[in-house]
């Protein structure tokens, strides 16, 4: 193995190590903060799930800036891979939470009540993969 094999191999570890951390904390955050605001969900269901779609769209918002920022994708595919792994994190992390204990719920329940918003990760990736294609085109036809 060459010197260029083992920088190239330290890139992927580096790169896989930083997904999984992403991965954790696009979970983790809206977790904590579903926990801190949740006596508004029996008394004001409506203002908690704004305030978690807020947070929820946040996360995705600022993760999906700074991993494309540091990684970049390099395709469309990449990128929604990258959303789709944040997802599998979330759901997957959840369901270790949701499936016994005083939270416990049925899977069904969990992916119509909770589940369904970790979709805004790959859609948002995307949506940045693309918004950056496009800058990059109009930034090319002007030169």
């Amino acid at each position: 193995m060459g010197a260029a094999d083992e920088i190239k191999e330290t890139q992927e570890v580096r790169t896989t190590w930083r997904l999984l951390r992403f991965g954790f904390v696009s979970w983790l955050i809206p977790f904590a903060v579903s926990c801190v605001i949740f006596p508004l969900k029996q008394a004001q269901p409506s203002l908690f799930d704004n305030l978690m779609a807020a947070v929820l769209t946040s996360v995705a918002v600022g993760l999906g800036c700074l991993y494309l920022k540091r990684t970049g994708a390099d395709s469309l595919v990449a990128a929604v891979g990258v959303g789709a792994f944040w997802w599998g994190c979330n759901v997957g992390l959840d369901l270790l939470c949701f499936s016994w204990g005083p939270m416990k719920m049925p899977v069904a329940t969990y992916l119509t009540d909770i589940g369904l918003a970790y979709n805004i990760y790959p859609i948002i990736l995307a949506g940045f993969y693309v918004a950056s294609r496009s800058k990059k085109q109009v930034a090319g036809s002007s030169a």
